[in-house]
C-alpha cells in the first residue's frame, strides 16, 4: 500500500495512511503495529482516531528515521510517498515509494507530470 508522510509545522510526525488503507489493512482490534525501518524494527500504538477520521500513525521514533532518511518533502503542502508492504500479521516494512504515481488513479505512472495520463486526457477531450 502506498502511504505518505504526515508534516506538522515543517517537522514530520508520522505516516497518513489513508481511510481506505485503514479498514482494508488494520482490524479494529489491532492496537499496534509492528514497523520494519530498514534494519530497526519499532511497535507503534494506533489511536482510537486511526479508525475514525484520522488514520495516522504517529510515533516520535518513526518521525526521526523518515527525518534521518532525508524524506522530508519540497514544500509544506507536499508529501513523500512510501511503500508499506505487510510482512507478516499486524507487521509491515517501510521503504519510499520507487514509481511516481498518478494523482487521480493511484496507479504507477511512467511519466513525470499527469499531462499524458489516460484519465486527465479523458476529462478534456
Amino acid at each position: 500500500m502506498v502511504v505518505r508522510t504526515q508534516s506538522k509545522g515543517g517537522r514530520i510526525t508520522g505516516l497518513y495512511v489513508g481511510a481506505l488503507n485503514a479498514r482494508r489493512h488494520f482490524p479494529r482490534a489491532m492496537s499496534c503495529v509492528d514497523l520494519e525501518l530498514g534494519h530497526l524494527h519499532i511497535q507503534c500504538e494506533l489511536q482510537p482516531e486511526f479508525w475514525n477520521g484520522s488514520p495516522e500513525i504517529r510515533d516520535p521514533r518513526l518521525a526521526d528515521w523518515l527525518e534521518a532518511r532525508h524524506l522530508r518533502p519540497r514544500s509544506k503542502s507536499d508529501a513523500i510517498e512510501l511503500e508499506m508492504t505487510r510482512t507478516g500479521a499486524g507487521s509491515f516494512h517501510l521503504e519510499p515509494a520507487q514509481t511516481k504515481r498518478c494523482h487521480v488513479t493511484k496507479l504507477p505512472c511512467p511519466v513525470d507530470s499527469c499531462e499524458s495520463c489516460p484519465v486527465d486526457r479523458l476529462r478534456v477531450g
